[in-house]
């Protein structure tokens, strides 16, 4: 059997998702709540900082027409280098009164530290994106498979010096270190970091719808967290210990920890598929569909299985001190499929050279924090905290799907009524969750184990003269 290029990526970046998944775990199981905590207190804060000078250079370097790929690449690395600086000045500046106004003083100095990541991230090599355009997917494969043996290597030895905030620390730079060097190793042209004048006006072009739906999306995914640590300084909300902070923010950080590698991979198959049929709207017509297909069975597949098991996965994994976040994890996780429509529409609307539906679905998810707040008040707690971002990422999805009507791109309907009939399972089968939940998380798990591994085994008996074609030659 040989596998494509897009398939070979696909599976490094799920097994490179697996390595992060266990580095995770591993870590917040020695670490614990109260640290954890802490970690979710720093990385808003970074968080605020890079979102507000995003750049996605990679990808603007897959999709452009210009002919002058060298002086591209180029001003787009110079151009890491100063975002990387800039982000790392402005959270000098502005870190120490976040970290008062969400009560964390303390964590100046880690924070600082963990703020030298986008300065070594800003040396990257752009070469392995670039290889896309010509459909060769060998150099970003291996490239990204440094960031999580890097990671898992950095967890077992920083776990063993501290189990202090430290630890995380330490792992967070040698993760953005490992993924730096990874795309250096695999590099075919050197490395060059000069502006080019000529340049400039297309990157900054690119660039600037990207700011504020940057400083949007970072808003968007930590709006739950915030508003907990926001809740000892308002009468309205109620205070959440550091605790529940820890245990919550770990289980909503798991359920997301998948989504950059799905990213990735739906940038790196999506944009250049859409991008070369761009002159024929039929063509471009058929590949959207099949990728709002692809995307509508995987969203399925996700909300089915944190129906059955996402809870389950979470007490057993992380133990009994995080069961207030793995509580609401079936529904988080119905959210996470749910935005996988959302990424849809911001990567197709990349491949158009188009960015503007990014600020329009990162507005949009802003209906979230009204949603959660007016849970909040009513006392629902972290289950309003976790329906919150369901409703308001069903928000987000349609204001998308048609924003990217009006502006021309019409191949792309389907992907809101696909969206909407998830949207309506989601709902409809939340009143099942009481009656799953009183099935033993263990007796949960081994059965979706395997009657998943049944099916894997029925679709490889059903095709093991195509997948494995030796299987096809006479004895």
């Amino acid at each position: 059997m040989k596998l494509r290029g897009p398939a070979i990526l696909t599976l490094t970046l799920a097994t490179g998702q697996v390595v992060g998944l266990l580095r995770t775990v591993f870590v917040a199981r020695m670490l614990g709540t109260e640290i954890q905590g802490e970690s979710i207190a720093i990385g808003l804060a970074m968080g605020l900082l890079v979102s507000l000078i995003t750049l996605n250079g990679a990808w603007q370097l897959v999709q452009s027409r210009d002919q002058r790929l060298d002086e591209l690449q180029s001003t787009l690395q110079g151009m890491g280098i100063i975002r990387g600086v800039a982000a790392f000045l402005m959270l000098a500046a502005v870190g120490q009164p976040f970290l008062n106004y969400i009560g964390q003083p303390e964590l100046l100095m880690p924070l600082l530290v963990i703020g030298l990541c986008p300065i070594i991230e800003g040396f990257t090599h752009l070469d392995p994106w670039r290889e896309l355009r010509d459909k060769r997917y060998r150099s970003l494969t291996i490239a990204q498979t440094a960031g999580p043996i890097g990671g898992a290597i950095a967890s077992i030895i920083a776990v063993w010096l501290t189990r202090t905030i430290w630890a995380a620390v330490i792992i967070s730079v040698c993760i953005s270190f490992s993924r730096m060097v990874g795309t250096h190793l695999v590099a075919k042209r050197r490395w060059t970091c000069r502006i080019h004048r000529a340049q400039l006006g297309s990157v900054l072009r690119f660039m600037m719808p990207l700011i504020p739906a940057g400083l949007l999306f970072w808003l968007n995914s930590h709006s739950d967290q915030i508003l907990m640590f926001l809740g000892a300084r308002s009468d309205l909300l109620p205070e959440f210990s550091l605790s529940s902070i820890g245990a919550y923010g770990t289980v909503a950080g798991l359920i997301l920890l998948p989504r950059g590698t799905l990213v990735t991979a739906i940038q790196s198959v999506l944009i250049p598929r859409l991008a070369e049929a761009k002159s024929d709207y039929r063509e471009l017509r058929r590949r959207s569909l099949q990728g709002i297909l692809f995307i509508t069975g995987l969203s399925l597949f996700i909300c089915i299985l944190g129906l059955l098991v996402g809870d389950a996965v979470f007490i057993i994994g992380l133990g009994e001190s995080f069961e207030a976040g793995a509580a609401v994890a079936p529904t988080l996780i119905g959210a996470f499929g749910i935005q996988l429509f959302r990424t849809y529409c911001y990567e197709s609307s990349v491949a158009m050279g188009q960015t503007s539906v990014h600020l329009v679905g990162n507005t949009f998810r802003l209906s979230s924090m009204a949603f959660a707040i007016a849970f909040l008040i009513e006392g629902r707690g972290v289950e309003g905290l976790a329906q919150s971002v369901l409703l308001g990422e069903l928000t987000s999805v349609s204001a998308a799907g048609i924003w990217l009507i009006i502006i021309g791109q019409r191949q792309t309907w389907p992907v809101l009524p696909a969206a909407a009939v998830t949207g309506l399972f989601i709902i409809l089968s939340e009143p099942l969750l009481a009656h799953v939940h009183e099935i033993s998380p263990v007796l949960r798990l081994i059965a979706v184990a395997g009657v998943c591994s049944t099916i894997l085994l029925v679709v490889l008996v059903a095709n093991r003269r195509r997948l494995f074609p030796i299987l096809n030659r006479s004895k």
